[in-house]
């Protein structure tokens, strides 16, 4: 599976995601370098020095596809956990999944 690099500003950062490349200042100093699992720590103390984006490690095309499918899905079950055995609410539910879906493609 490839990797590719997502620049993220840093109130999207997950804890754990990965540097994809050395982060600098202004004067070529590295803060930190590639690879460098990120924490909230580092994203208050990187904010402070005014920096917003950081470029992270992703996943490719297909696992980013899966991804966010399963995240629909367990959304959506959250959602609807209550209503399981109503069929409206199960064909609500359907076309709620189909709408997310073709709006994460987008």
């Amino acid at each position: 599976m490839g990797s590719t690099v997502v620049y993220k500003p840093l109130s999207m950062i997950v804890p754990g995601e990965r540097l994809a490349r050395d982060l600098v200042d202004e004067n070529g100093q590295v803060l930190l370098e590639a690879g460098e699992s990120l924490d909230a720590r580092h994203c208050r103390r990187l904010s402070v020095c005014g920096i917003e984006t950081v470029a992270v490690e992703g996943a490719d095309g297909h696992a980013l596809e899966t991804s966010r499918r399963a995240s629909v899905e367990r959304s959506l079950e959250h959602l609807f956990r209550h209503w399981r055995a109503s069929p409206g609410m199960n064909h609500l539910r359907a076309l709620l999944a189909h709408h997310r879906r073709e709006e994460s493609r987008q």
